[in-house]
């Protein structure tokens, strides 16, 4: 299930309508800057699914998840994956947090390894 949040970590209304999904954020120069998040695990079964997020607004759409603050950078850790609108508990997952320039996009990296 995908969480389609704003760069402040609100809601926009539920799950995520597509595969694929994007926040933008106000950038230094009044670009837009975007967070993206999308499955990087192949198409078909298997126990873990990988989400990878990535952009400015990866902390927050953490924080919106799971109710706590970033992990430290390359440090697998484990949390709860809560519902937004009651805050239900909803699976446990693998994350980790690979911060800009040292990672696979160049942007704050998010991989979340989950049910």
């Amino acid at each position: 299930m995908a969480i389609d949040v704003d760069a402040d970590g609100e809601d926009r209304g539920g799950p995520s309508t597509g595969g694929a999904g994007e926040e933008r954020e106000q950038g230094l120069e009044g670009e837009r800057l975007s967070t993206i998040y999308a499955p990087s695990t192949a198409h078909g079964r298997a126990a873990v699914a990988i989400l990878r997020v990535s952009g400015p607004g990866v902390g927050n759409v953490f924080r919106h998840i799971t109710g706590a603050p970033l992990p430290r950078p390359r440090m697998a850790t484990v949390h709860g994956i809560r519902n937004p609108d009651n805050g239900n508990r909803l699976d446990t997952a693998l994350f980790l947090f690979f911060p800009a320039p040292a990672s696979f996009t160049g942007e704050d990296l998010l991989e979340i390894q989950h049910h």
